[in-house]
């Protein structure tokens, strides 16, 4: 229906009646593929759109976006390397996860999700660190709501920020997940 409307705009702005060459035109669809990852703490669906990490979300997380537009494609090779991956990091391993991401979050968002995967591997640091980091010292709560809006779990560190005094604070798939993350990178976890 998108095309339609573009027609009808390109119409009204260049008077041209005879856009029907249009109707024809075979527009590229963006490749969106999907891999169900299996870990100690429950499958991950993890979704590649372009050859972009889109997301990476456990099955039960309560923001786990609709996979209808998705194709299942357990052998895409960008899925199938970040598998293998999270693989070596549920066995205790410092792993890169150096993979293009395909964010889709506001220029605030995206610019807290950079400053997150700057947070090494068993390493916390504060939301209040985090917003310093980013130079917006007063912008807690918006670094807290943008760090629980991150698609890329594990992969994003959302799991390493904690809230002040060394809480857990929240975590979007569940505070015994977080523990348990924490836990495999050698933190001491005390709630």
């Amino acid at each position: 229906m998108r095309i339609w409307a573009a027609i009808g705009k390109i119409r009204a702005i260049t008077g041209l009646a005879d856009l029907d060459f249009l109707i024809g035109l075979q527009l590229p669809m963006p490749e969106k593929r999907f891999k169900i990852i299996s870990t100690p703490l429950g499958d991950l669906n993890a979704m590649n759109e372009d050859g972009a990490l889109v997301g990476l979300y456990f099955k039960d997380q309560a923001d786990l976006p609709c996979l209808e537009d998705f194709i299942e494609s357990p052998q895409d090779r960008l899925l199938c390397e970040l598998a293998s991956r999270i693989e070596n990091y549920f066995a205790g391993q410092s792993v890169c996860f150096d993979f293009p991401l395909k964010p889709t979050g506001t220029v605030f968002q995206q610019e807290v999700w950079k400053a997150l995967r700057a947070v090494p591997f068993g390493v916390t640091v504060s939301y209040g660190e985090l917003a310093k980091a980013i130079q917006r010292p007063k912008a807690l709560r918006a670094v807290g709501q943008a760090v629980g809006a991150n698609p890329w779990i594990i992969v994003v560190p959302c799991h390493r920020i904690l809230a002040a005094g060394g809480k857990l604070g929240g975590f979007s798939s569940g505070i015994e997940r977080k523990k348990a993350l924490l836990k495999l990178e050698g933190l001491s976890v005390n709630q």
